[in-house]
């Protein structure tokens, strides 16, 4: 069991707490307070000098780690579409999700999301690579596999062919979870919306949505 004292306690639940401390059992915070440790808490060291708090740790809920190795190459534009083009075709010219290139990148990624403190990333991915590698770099999250098709009557195929994907992906353990996520209300059409609500999967979902005025024209 180790304890631990901070200037400020934010157990985000509650309201934060001046001058406190916290127990850890087994990973797992078991208690936390305020002045005087209880009995067997009493030499609690405080980590550093100086003004420090502990906290939980941060969730990045949307990232798009498989595409890390485009950093600083496509630049700004004047609109959405344009941009989303540039994208588009620099992405046609890496078509190896597994290139080392696409790998290091994404390992480079989860590295600056914990040194920053994150604790939980929340991934949209089309081919599922960070799957593996959130879970063999120990970083727990949620991988959103996204799918597409605006012109679609009938979404069942789509949405079954990715959820075959997903269940190929074993051995990521509980810490990832993986379901099946719409792209955006620009590139999803209703049927494909009614096919990936009825799929009977994770509650939780993820959806770009009002990203930029040419979307909102769109709709």
């Amino acid at each position: 069991m180790a304890s631990y004292r901070a200037d400020w306690v934010l157990p985000i639940a509650a309201a934060p707490i001046r001058d406190g401390w916290i127990e850890v059992d087994a990973g797992r915070i078991a208690a936390c307070g305020s002045g005087p440790a209880p009995a067997g808490v009493d030499a609690v060291p405080q980590a550093e000098p100086g003004a420090f708090a502990i906290m939980p740790a941060l969730v990045n809920a949307h990232t798009h780690l498989e595409l890390s190795y485009m950093r600083g190459v496509v630049p700004p534009a004047p609109s959405f579409a344009e941009w989303v083009r540039a994208l588009i075709s620099l992405r046609g010219k890496h078509p190896d999700p597994v290139a080392p290139d696409i790998v290091d990148a994404i390992e480079t990624a989860i590295g600056e999301a914990r040194a920053a403190g994150t604790g939980v990333i929340g991934d949209i991915s089309n081919t599922l690579v960070s799957a593996r590698m959130l879970h063999g770099l120990g970083m727990p999250g949620h991988v959103f596999h996204e799918v597409l098709g605006f012109r679609l009557t009938d979404g069942t195929e789509v949405v079954s062919a990715a959820q075959r994907r997903i269940d190929d992906m074993s051995g990521v353990g509980p810490d990832v979870r993986l379901s099946v996520a719409p792209h955006a209300p620009y590139s999803v059409s209703p049927a494909l919306f009614r096919s990936i609500a009825g799929a009977g999967q994770d509650a939780i979902t993820s959806i770009h949505l009002g990203e930029s005025p040419e979307e909102v024209h769109f709709l």
